[in-house]
């Protein structure tokens, strides 16, 4: 994706295999069976150790990525548990993060998986899970990734009284006592886990933690401080003389390590296309000129692996509408950002005396008051 650290460099495969070929076509097929409201994909050409839940617009969806699928240290059934897993982030009642409400949290998907998914996926295909096998070969997988830091990130410390779902040992064995789940409709703890990307299972470091700003950033009450800005300053932060890049950095969204910062700094300004800046730039202009938020309650954030396109861009593409979700008890509108990255490659660093901090766009306001920066 985008700095990739759900990826080893040159991960073993058995994609060699025609038997593993066939064991994931089964797979999914039972599951698509079993769970007919959801979208199961495999992107097969894709290195990524990882499996990810989506909700883009009205559509529901799992994606397995092949770094996973085809992974030597995998059996069925932890890619059972692994998809179950994804299921349940779609289909689970329970706590939600309060910028992602159609997605459960990773505590409740992992109860709904245990206690619920696996029932449905027996009854109706007579598939069965071996949960200890799956933890298992899960463990050895997760021990493998050189990025693995078990729930800390850039070595800071993980808050006391996180959700268990944020360390893989406590998360294990929270499994394996059935899956205590916390109570009431938003996951308030969540918003501090800074390794784990919501909708998938392996952590992701830097990718998750621009996702996760940038949803802060513009979700309510803090997209509306943006808002007030743009009506006291008359400085619309997204028009062709401000720059990505720039504009990242004024509102805290990007990641806190320092070479990914500097990375980040140089896909927005040199590596994107005009046409897929200029459409982030529409989004989110749009979102700000609704100064009330009447129709756009806020605007979220993702990033996909798609080799099928030639370059970076947005989902469905760059000249559309955004994905749209619409609240059906307010009316309101939750438009998505969803980048699609055509490699599952590290970014590359950029060249010698390129700016960091970016350097300012002409005419810029300062922001009174400051913004609430992000807590994770």
């Amino acid at each position: 994706m985008l700095f990739a650290e759900s990826q080893s460099r040159d991960p073993p495969s058995l994609k060699h295999l025609p038997a593993r070929w066939l064991l994931l076509k089964d797979l999914i097929e039972d599951f698509r069976a079993t769970f007919r409201s959801i979208d199961f994909h495999m992107v097969a050409e894709s290195k990524i150790i990882n499996a990810q839940a989506n909700r883009l617009g009205d559509s529901r969806s799992v994606r397995m990525y092949g770094g996973l699928a085809f992974h030597p240290l995998l059996g069925p059934d932890a890619i059972s548990f692994t998809l179950l897993h994804e299921t349940g982030h779609h289909l689970a009642l329970g706590c939600r993060p309060p910028w992602s409400p159609w997605l459960a949290c990773e505590c409740v998907a992992d109860s709904w998986a245990i206690n619920e998914g696996v029932t449905l996926l027996k009854k109706e295909t007579g598939r069965r899970l071996v949960l200890l096998t799956a933890l298992n070969e899960l463990e050895l997988l997760i021990d493998s990734l050189e990025h693995w830091q078990d729930s800390n990130l850039d070595g800071v410390p993980t808050p006391e009284g996180v959700c268990w779902a944020s360390s893989w040992k406590t998360r294990r064995t929270s499994i394996l006592a059935g899956c205590p789940t916390p109570s009431g409709s938003f996951c308030q703890e969540y918003s501090l886990v800074r390794s784990k990307k919501m909708g998938s299972l392996i952590p992701t470091g830097s990718d998750t933690q621009i996702c996760k700003r940038l949803d802060f950033r513009f979700s309510s009450p803090r997209i509306d401080e943006l808002r007030r800005h743009q009506t006291r300053t008359h400085e619309h932060l997204f028009d062709n003389a401000h720059h990505l890049h720039r504009v990242a950095h004024r509102i805290h969204a990007q990641p806190s390590q320092s070479r990914s910062q500097k990375r980040w700094w140089y896909l927005l300004n040199q590596r994107l296309p005009a046409g897929t800046q200029a459409a982030i730039k529409r989004i989110l202009q749009n979102a700000l000129d609704d100064t009330n938020g009447d129709v756009v309650e806020k605007v979220t954030f993702d990033v996909l692996h798609d080799p099928m396109v030639a370059d970076f861009q947005l989902t469905p593409d760059n000249a559309s509408a955004p994905l749209i979700i619409t609240d059906a008890k307010t009316g309101k509108q939750t438009h998505q950002v969803v980048l699609r990255c055509p490699k599952d490659e590290y970014l590359p660093d950029p060249p010698e005396g390129e700016p960091d901090p970016p350097n300012p766009d002409p005419g810029e306001q300062p922001v009174v008051p400051p913004l609430t920066p992000p807590p994770f």
